[in-house]
Parts: structure tokens; C-alpha cells; sequence
């Protein structure tokens, strides 16, 4: 039974696409430019190298597509956090603890998406966008936790305990 649903977008995401699919056309055209034998200037690399680069930047694209945003899903079986095509699900039996991450992503994971990181001598496994805050839950038995963005972390804290 679903106790709460929350979807967030990554806001940078339509500039990156943009970006990335500027340079894929860009690429391409250099590319079609060389196969039709017109003389672009004197420096010009391999009509090759355009057509990988152009296959290279086609492909990051796709994978940017895939991380336009992060939703979390709660219910009496546990939650279910997915940020493009990875999925994490953490069974509510395994919860041992759920608490507001304080630290700074940037210095303890190296950035925002979907980053390891260790804290406190303990493994994490982050789901995060840029300027959210970040809920932990440790999962017992292990010296794992699993961090993720939320709009509304005390909503979100509020439902895992009515689960656990």
C-alpha cells in the first residue's frame, strides 16, 4: 500500500541535453561536411573521428535523457528510489535508522547523481540532486546507508517511520 510518492526533477537537466545535443549535431554535420568532399579549412580531423565523436556525445545524451528525475516511492513493503534506469529498493524490514544528512555532497561524494561515498566509516550509496536536501537510512546488520534527495525531508522521514 503506497504511503507517500514524491517526484523531483533535476533542474539542470534541459541545459545538459540541450548542450549535448548541440555538440552531437555538431559532429554530425562536420561529419556529412567530410563525406560530401567539401573542404572545411586546412586543420580538419579525420572524417572518422567526427563520426565517433558525434556516436560519443549521441550516447550521453541518451543517458542524460534517462536522469531527468529522481522519484521516490513509499510503501509498508519499503521504499523504492530510482534515478533514471537505477533502481534501489530497501525492504522496510531493513531499516535500522533514518536521520537528515548534514554533510556536504560536494566534499564527501564528489557532486550530485548517483555517487559511493563513505562517512563516518560507513559505506553510501547516493541518489542526489543539486540544493536538495538528503535523507539517510542505515540498514541494519551492515555498515551500509542509502542517501537520496527529497523536497519535503520531514514528510519523507515521517513516512519510513510509520513503516519501520
Amino acid at each position: 500500500m503506497k504511503v507517500y510518492q514524491e517526484k523531483i526533477p533535476f533542474t539542470l537537466y534541459p541545459y545538459l541535453l540541450i548542450i549535448f545535443l548541440g555538440i552531437t549535431f555538431y559532429f554530425a554535420y562536420l561529419f556529412i561536411q567530410q563525406s560530401q568532399l567539401q573542404q572545411l579549412s586546412s586543420n580538419v580531423p579525420p572524417s572518422w573521428f567526427n563520426l565517433m565523436m558525434s556516436v560519443f556525445f549521441a550516447f550521453f545524451s541518451l543517458i542524460i535523457f534517462q536522469f531527468k528525475q529522481l522519484e521516490t516511492f513509499i510503501s509498508t513493503d519499503g521504499i523504492l528510489v530510482q534515478f533514471g534506469f537505477f533502481k534501489r529498493f530497501i525492504p522496510a524490514s531493513m531499516i535500522e535508522n533514518i536521520y537528515l544528512d548534514t554533510v556536504n555532497p560536494f566534499w564527501s561524494y564528489g557532486g550530485w547523481g548517483i555517487r559511493l561515498g563513505k562517512v563516518n566509516h560507513k559505506k553510501r550509496i547516493v541518489f542526489n540532486l543539486p540544493s536538495k536536501p538528503c535523507v539517510v537510512l542505515s540498514i541494519k546488520n551492515t555498515n551500509k546507508e542509502f542517501v537520496f534527495s527529497t523536497n519535503y525531508p520531514d514528510k519523507t522521514i515521517d513516512a519510513i517511520k510509520s513503516i519501520i
